[in-house]
């Protein structure tokens, strides 16, 4: 008996070369592949992150990453490490490809035997400066980093300090 699979992958040729295929290479079942399908012909910047489609998808990547030697946290989320080792396998302008071109790449890749480096566990905030550690880690990441938080606190600073008193 032929499965709706195989007459899908033999229409295109080779095995995997249809969406369910790709999906189903990343080790996603088939019930998740077809909730996932819909987005692979958008891009990662116009899809909403917290779809469950894209979080499945993304989770499917990282444990993809994962097999080829990055150390990323399953979650779901394009971080700054996963964000990272996609630049590594599907090159700079990742996130303009659509999610199919992404898994395809990702996929080769590893087929090629690619070995992801350490470079993504560095780890950097927005804009590559360093994140903020110690006391003041609770502040989000911006674009210069402690910088940016030491120009605004002297800004601050100032206008207390030049602030015209008012008579009560």
């Amino acid at each position: 008996m032929t499965s709706a699979r195989n007459i899908g992958n033999s229409a295109l040729g080779q095995p995997g070369e249809n969406v369910r295929g790709l999906l189903l290479g990343l080790g996603m079942g088939d019930f998740n592949a077809t909730l996932v399908i819909p987005v692979m012909w958008f891009s990662p910047r116009a899809t909403d992150p917290g779809m469950p489609p894209v979080i499945l998808l993304t989770r499917a990547i990282q444990r993809t990453l994962n097999r080829m030697g990055a150390d990323l946290e399953v979650t779901g989320i394009l971080d700054d490490p996963t964000a990272t080792c996609l630049d590594q396998v599907c090159g700079p302008e990742w996130l303009a490809d659509t999610w199919y071109e992404l898994v395809r790449d990702v996929l080769s890749a590893q087929q090629r035997g690619v070995r992801l480096s350490d470079s993504y566990r560095a780890g950097t905030g927005i804009g590559g400066a360093p994140p903020l550690s110690g006391v003041l880690d609770f502040l989000p990441d911006v674009p210069g980093g402690a910088l940016t938080y030491a120009a605004a606190a002297v800004g601050v600073w100032y206008w207390l300090k030049h602030k015209k008193k008012t008579k009560a």
